[in-house]
């Protein structure tokens, strides 16, 4: 397998297949990724749109190696996710972070955000309380939120956190399933402007898998349309919100609003 050097993402082919057991027929099964192929490049924001069960975080759980594909590949870096030993895939998973929707479910319910900030960096206790004010000041989170458990704080802050935690990690990709759905209106903007920052000033890798086409608009570079385990079309943002797109990218952007 060739890849570009540019390249840092490439899904082959993949396959996701979930049993069903209805009425006691374990044989029926779900296709909720049916042979996808994309790539990610450097620098690159890599949106993907669907509606709610079309397969988007069946790909983002493949990647992470929570969920087992039933076919296809998926190489990071040259290397195919899908050989890896365990002890190879715990060193990789650090360098593919995810944040999820539900960001206080995501963090350990008895540990502060001190101790799940230092759990993620690995370094002496000294380099890693600067490394954490770093982290606070660079998401907006204040000293004293350190101090507090998930519970505690409020969906943004706690969303903040998510992402303060995959930071420390320095990793080399970043997923992002729904990350401001859970959200109300008004925090959405600010996880949305704290994206931007880090998209523009971290230089990073950005996998986003979201149905929000107002975070697709200000963070992607390219969006792939999925509907039904399947990619329709892949376009640029410029083409998707130009209404360049097939049928159903045109339907989606109606059922959000655009004309």
């Amino acid at each position: 397998m060739s890849i570009l050097n540019n390249e840092i993402l490439k899904v082959e082919n993949l396959e996701v297949i979930y049993p069903l057991n209805s009425g006691g027929n374990t044989h029926q099964q779900v296709i909720a990724v049916d042979d996808v192929s994309f790539c990610l490049k450097e620098n690159e924001t890599f949106g993907i749109i669907g509606q709610t069960g079309c397969g988007k975080t069946s790909i983002a759980m493949s990647i992470l190696q929570f969920v087992q594909p039933s076919g296809g590949n998926i190489y990071f870096r040259n290397k195919n996710i899908r050989k890896y030993n365990s002890a190879e895939l715990r060193v990789e998973r650090r360098k593919i972070q995810p944040v999820f929707q539900d960001a206080s479910g995501s963090l350990n319910p008895k540990m502060t955000i001190r101790n799940s900030l230092e759990d993620a960096i690995f370094a002496d206790k000294s380099q890693k309380k600067v490394k954490i004010q770093k982290l606070l000041d660079y998401v907006g989170l204040k000293y004293s939120h350190l101090e507090y458990y998930p519970h505690e704080l409020s969906g943004g802050e706690n969303q903040r956190v998510c992402l303060a935690r995959a930071l420390a990690a320095e990793p080399e990709l970043l997923i992002l399933d729904e990350p401001v759905s859970a959200l109300d209106i008004s925090i959405q903007g600010r996880i949305i402007s704290l994206l931007q920052k880090i998209k523009n000033s971290e230089n990073i890798n950005i996998l986003l898998i979201t149905h929000n086409l107002k975070i697709l608009r200000f963070l992607a570079d390219r969006i792939a349309v999925m509907e039904k385990g399947k990619f329709t079309e892949i376009l640029t943002k410029d083409d998707f919100f130009n209404f360049k797109g097939g049928k159903y990218s045109q339907s989606l952007l109606k059922l959000h609003g655009y004309k």
